[in-house]
């Protein structure tokens, strides 16, 4: 008796099913009683070539006490599974499935039914392993990693070229009678400064003295600023019996640190006041960088009435006041800068003695 069924899972090929004898005089004792319900049947087997491979064995009635042998050609595999519906059996390592060459090979699947072994031949065809499929498609980006610790800082790089010369510039600041600033410019690093006091005012008899004068190369740093105090020309004598000149004013009272660039007023009868001194400081610094005193007031009618006020300042020197003899008319008043003194002038028969010129600083670069 010989009973052959396709398993359509077998990778290219068929088995074929060759019962031994005495397993078949069993399997139609089993067939003809009521115990035919324990006939194993084989439907499918299924072949696994994942190093080392495996045998996947489904159907019916495939139990067995003890538990059941496969042997696949003349490799003798390790059940792993065994029950009613299915057997799963293992390669050895040393004789992985992928050994084997394609062909027809007998499986001898033995199970023992009632203490007696029966052995089921199974013929089962393996194909040719075909060539490796395409890569499967990409998968989706991972999520970002970390950030990275960061790195070391860079070396400096080279010095950049020296930049082009700043061009030279002057600027002049008159008398205004208040306090000025001026921030040093990019690139300026020292400056030339020039600086007039002003004149004295002219008394009864004698002209004012002249205002000083200072000029100085001084060092500075780009952006700070400066503060000026312009001074203002001493006022001359006005008329009338015991009037005097009232002092000139730089404008910037006791101008912080640096003390006070006024002049003093007459201090006779009939005499001029002193002209004011012209300043250049930095006050953030408490330096006084540059000063002109102002010029003397012009002496009254007589030497005993008394001298004009001094100048203000220490540094420049105001002029010396001048003592005419005659009554006539008002004595001048001092030059500030480089402009004349106001002229005296006759009123009524008396002598009025003319105002000072005003100071002048001038900042070259």
């Amino acid at each position: 008796m010989k009973k052959t069924f396709r398993i359509t899972s077998v990778p290219g090929g068929s088995i074929v099913s060759r019962p031994g004898i005495l397993a078949l005089v069993l399997l139609c004792v089993l067939w003809i009683t009521p115990l035919h319900a324990q006939v194993p049947l084989v439907q499918s087997i299924q072949t696994d070539l994942t190093p080392p491979g495996n045998v996947t064995i489904t159907g019916t009635n495939l139990a067995s006490s003890p538990a059941p042998t496969v042997r696949f050609g003349n490799v003798n595999l390790s059940v792993t599974t065994a029950n009613a519906s299915q057997i799963i059996a293992t390669f050895p390592a040393a004789m992985p499935i992928a050994k084997l060459a394609p062909g027809t090979y007998e499986l001898r699947l033995t199970l023992t039914k009632l203490g007696v072994p029966i052995p089921l031949f199974l013929e089962v065809a393996l194909g040719a392993v075909g060539p490796a499929g395409p890569p499967g498609a990409s998968g989706a980006p991972g999520a970002p990693g970390l950030p990275g610790a960061p790195g070391a800082p860079g070396t400096p790089g080279a010095p950049g070229p020296p930049g082009p010369a700043g061009s030279g510039g002057q600027v002049i600041f008159d008398f205004t009678g208040a306090v000025e600033h001026w921030t040093v410019p990019d690139g300026v690093t020292q400056i030339w400064v020039e600086a007039w006091g002003a004149g004295g005012g002219g008394g009864f008899l004698g002209p004012g003295g002249g205002g000083g004068y200072c000029r100085r190369l001084i060092p500075v740093t780009p952006g700070s600023t400066l503060t000026i105090g312009v001074g203002g020309g001493g006022g001359g004598y006005t008329a009338g019996e015991g009037n005097t000149g009232t002092g000139g004013s730089n404008g910037i009272g006791g101008f912080g640190a640096f003390g006070s660039g006024n002049g003093f007023a007459g201090t006779g009868v009939l005499a001029g006041g002193g002209g004011g001194a012209t300043i250049l400081g930095d006050e953030g610094a408490g330096l006084l960088l540059a000063i002109a005193g102002g010029g003397g007031g012009g002496f009254g009618g007589n030497i005993e009435q008394g001298g004009g006020g001094s100048g203000g300042g220490s540094l420049g020197l105001g002029g010396a006041a001048a003592v005419t003899a005659a009554v006539s008319e008002g004595g001048c008043g001092g030059g500030g800068d480089f402009r004349a003194g106001g002229a005296g002038t006759f009123s009524s028969g008396i002598s009025v003695g003319g105002d000072g010129g005003a100071g002048l600083l001038r900042i070259t670069f």
